[in-house]
C-alpha cells in the first residue's frame, strides 16, 4: 500500500557581503527609474519552505505548502553615512505565502495567501520611507485534459480576494479585485 502522507521541510540560512550592489528605484514615474549602486551590502537571511501532501481517497489529494523568509539587507558602505546598517530599499525583513490544494478527479481548487512586510522606498529608514506590509488572498480553479500527446488546460484565478489596494511600489497601487482565465495548452 502507498503511504498516504507525505510532510518535508526545508531550512536555509545564508550569510553574503556583497561590493557595489545594484538597486533599482523608480524616480519619477513607473517607467523612469535610478540605479544606486551601494558600495558594500550585509546579507543574511533564513527560508523555510515546507509541504505536507495528504492523499485522502486514491483521487483526492490536500496539500499545504507554507514559505517563510526572512532578510536582513544592510548598507555597510561608509560607517559615518546617514544609511549605515540600514535595511536596503524594496526589501522586506518578512515575507511569507501559505496555499491550500484540493485536488480532485473534476477540478483542482487552491487558495493562496501572500505577505510581505514593511518595505523602506529609499536608503533612510525613516518613517516617511517606511511602505506598509500588505498581504494578497486569491482562489484557482483548474483542470487539464489529455488527449493523446496534448494537454489542453483551462484556469480561473480570482485575484486579490479582499479588494485591497496595495503598493509593492510606492505611489502605484495594484489593482483591486479581478479574476483571470486562462487556456494552456501543450503538447
Amino acid at each position: 500500500r502507498k503511504n498516504r502522507f507525505h510532510a518535508d521541510c526545508n531550512v536555509d540560512g545564508y550569510y553574503n557581503r556583497v561590493t557595489d550592489k545594484i538597486i533599482a528605484i523608480p524616480n519619477k514615474n513607473l517607467f523612469i527609474w535610478s540605479m544606486i549602486n551601494f558600495g558594500e551590502v550585509e546579507i543574511a537571511g533564513v527560508d523555510v519552505n515546507a509541504s505536507i501532501l495528504y492523499q485522502i481517497i486514491k483521487q483526492l489529494k490536500i496539500e499545504l505548502n507554507g514559505s517563510y523568509g526572512y532578510q536582513y539587507a544592510v548598507d555597510i558602505s561608509d560607517s559615518q553615512s546617514k544609511t549605515y546598517r540600514h535595511q536596503i530599499p524594496y526589501t522586506p525583513l518578512h515575507s511569507g505565502s501559505v496555499s491550500v490544494s484540493v485536488r480532485t478527479p473534476w477540478v483542482d481548487f487552491c487558495y493562496t495567501l501572500m505577505v510581505s512586510g514593511s518595505r523602506f522606498t529609499l536608503q533612510q529608514n525613516v518613517k516617511s520611507n517606511l511602505l506598509a506590509p500588505y498581504s494578497d488572498h486569491g482562489i484557482v480553479l483548474s483542470k487539464d485534459f489529455k488527449l493523446k500527446k496534448i494537454t489542453l488546460g483551462g484556469k480561473i484565478e480570482l485575484l486579490n480576494l479582499a479588494d485591497k489596494h496595495y503598493e509593492i511600489i510606492r505611489n502605484y497601487p495594484m489593482q483591486g479585485r479581478s479574476v483571470r482565465v486562462s487556456v494552456i495548452f501543450g503538447y
